[in-house]
């Protein structure tokens, strides 16, 4: 599980859940029934940390709905008190980020204790009838030294019926903008995710990934390759857009644009956060970089001079 912040909603495991919880609820599904759903996530939850994370984003949904009731208000509140999140800063980040997760959390519980008073309703969405980028745009843009970072917008997806676009931060950074050749010998940040699927179904699904097997020296299992996206939805994108340049494209093999782990980007100012200091990708959230070209999905050569063989017979 991936941690992007100190916020309630700042990790995958949160996104997941709030996603999940009104993406039911902008349905039309019950709330009785959502509750029956989304409690069996506790059935997953692997330590106080995710737990912690878990109750949070439950409640602060039934909060905005206007359904938080007692025993769960009881329940973040006994959960905050024993300081899972805290620790865990501590021990990851620092003194400075654990306060400040405790100061988060206690202003949460200050503020779900009161009932909300404007109800969020169930919300309708339209679909998206121009896309602002398409699958595989390289863009670029300036952080706030004046530096300059590039992204592969590797996909779209739809999240609560609202278009979501994903992008992929590349290891690129420079004071000049950067050149197609520039994407070409830069990199992605990547998991290895263990999965289920036998050898011979993720060699079809991701072609070529033996070779992070042979070069693994840790992993006892097979593992699947998925990505770290920064997450931005179309009515936020609308807003900055201009911000981004598109340099090229680039396309990454269809079976490597798994997610992995994300971030949400409201605003431009958060975007350009993100990528300031690339080195925490592999240094704090223990990601790896991998090669653009070792995933790439390139047209295949020799079909394509057999072929042009064919049209020109042979000469």
């Amino acid at each position: 599980m991936a941690i992007d912040g100190t916020k309630i909603i700042d990790s995958d495991l949160g996104h997941d859940i709030y996603n999940e919880f009104l993406g039911l609820y902008d349905s039309g599904v019950e709330v009785a029934d959502i509750r029956k759903k989304l409690d069996v996530w506790r059935g997953d939850i692997l330590d106080e940390e995710e737990f912690e994370i878990f109750i949070t984003v439950y409640a602060l949904a039934l909060w905005e709905i206007a359904d938080l009731d007692e025993g769960t208000l009881n329940e973040v509140r006994r959960t905050i008190s024993e300081k899972a999140g805290y620790r865990m800063w501590l021990k990851e980040s620092g003194v400075e980020d654990a306060k400040e997760r405790e100061k988060i959390l206690n202003r949460f519980l200050t503020k779900i204790s009161t009932p909300k008073k404007t109800v969020r309703k169930r919300k309708r969405y339209n679909p998206v009838q121009k896309l602002l980028f398409e699958d595989n745009d390289v863009v670029m843009f300036q952080v706030s030294d004046g530096s300059y970072r590039a992204a592969i917008m590797v996909k779209t997806q739809i999240v609560r019926r609202n278009l979501v676009y994903c992008f992929a931060k590349t290891s690129f950074g420079g004071d000049e903008a950067p050149t197609e050749a520039d994407i070409r010998v830069s990199s992605v940040f990547i998991h290895k995710m263990q999965t289920f699927y036998s050898e011979s179904q993720i060699k079809i699904d991701q072609p070529g990934i033996e070779k992070f097997w042979r070069r693994d020296k840790t992993s006892t299992n097979s593992f699947m390759l998925s990505m770290s996206f920064e997450l931005i939805e179309h009515r936020d994108l609308i807003k900055f857009y201009r911000e981004l340049k598109v340099v090229t494209q680039f396309k990454i093999l269809e079976g490597y644009k798994v997610t992995g782990c994300f971030g949400y980007c409201l605003d431009f100012e958060t975007l350009a956060a993100r990528f300031e200091d690339l080195s925490k990708e592999i240094s704090v959230w223990k990601r790896e970089a991998v090669s653009l070209t070792e995933i790439e999905d390139r047209p295949n050569i020799s079909f394509g001079r057999r072929l042009l063989s064919k049209i020109t017979g042979g000469h």
